[in-house]
């Protein structure tokens, strides 16, 4: 019997800027699913450390917000595959790293990329506070649940 896929999952953002630490939310809730070969981290920002650990992967999910002027649906966004990395010529690390950039960096040190999502959570209020509104709670519960079934997806395909 093949050996199931290895899937990360990376929540990031600001947890102090009220809305923006939605994904830490949703990775919370994962970590307490004990789901088997799901790797979940919670992080202030993608960094370039970030490269190896997806190079060691098959599948991940970015979780992040997205600021929703009058907009209230979780979005979902296939992410380049390996192929259109490798195709592109160089890559771009900027100040604060995308999905993209963080994946390119992985093809162009390892060789490799895993299949990649990014899901954005809706964000309405990014002020000081640690209090999420009811547009990004319900992202957080959309997200989780869009998470968890993909994840049980992919390991009974598995």
């Amino acid at each position: 019997m093949a050996q199931p896929d290895k899937i990360l999952v990376v929540g990031y953002g600001n947890s102090l800027r009220s809305d923006d630490g939605a994904a830490h939310a949703v990775v919370s809730r994962l970590q307490q699913q004990e789901l088997p070969q799901v790797q979940v981290l919670s992080v202030h920002q993608l960094t370039p450390e970030l490269a190896e650990t997806l190079s060691q992967v098959q599948r991940a999910i970015f979780v992040d917000v997205y600021m929703a002027h009058g907009e209230t649906q979780l979005r979902v966004e296939p992410l380049p595959s390996q192929e259109q990395l490798a195709r592109e010529a160089r890559w771009k690390w900027i100040h604060q790293a995308t999905p993209r950039s963080l994946l390119a960096l992985t093809q162009f040190v390892y060789g490799s990329t895993p299949e990649a999502w990014w899901v954005l959570i809706p964000a309405v209020n990014l002020a000081l506070g640690e209090t999420t509104s009811a547009t990004a709670q319900a992202g957080i519960d959309a997200a989780t649940a869009y998470i968890l079934q993909q994840i049980h997806q992919w390991q009974r395909d598995s």
